[in-house]
């Protein structure tokens, strides 16, 4: 083909449906993640009326990613793309079909959140 008449630009890309579903799908996801790191913070910020709690859910969001984002390179160029995602997505449906980890509190512990309960404003 000539390089003259190849398409180029965003419009050209979502031309193909396989790719469209794969940006559409990443920007679903990525919006609910924003999504749910607003109402963690939002959430926190509710429960202890401290800002430094807000910076501690931000933390928690960011340094795993920092950490973990050499190692993951790492292991994705030593075994290749193909059995990185699947190993990726057979942990999180592990995580999913497990459910939630819930620890039992001892007698006379005091639970983690306030007792108070969430504000009206």
């Amino acid at each position: 083909m000539n390089p003259e008449r190849l398409p180029s630009g965003l419009r050209s890309v979502l031309a193909l449906p396989a790719y469209r579903r794969l940006w559409t799908a990443q920007t679903v996801s990525r919006a609910g993640d924003v999504f749910n790191t607003v109402a963690l913070a939002v959430l926190v910020f509710q429960l202890t009326g401290s800002g430094l709690g807000v910076t501690g859910v931000v933390v928690a969001e960011i340094l795993p990613v920092l950490a973990l984002a050499p190692l993951a390179g790492g292991l994705v160029a030593g075994i290749g793309v193909t059995p990185a995602f699947l190993l990726n997505a057979a942990t999180y449906a592990f995580r999913a079909l497990r459910g939630p980890r819930r620890r039992r509190r001892r007698p006379g512990e005091r639970p983690v959140l306030p007792r108070r309960g969430l504000r009206a404003d």
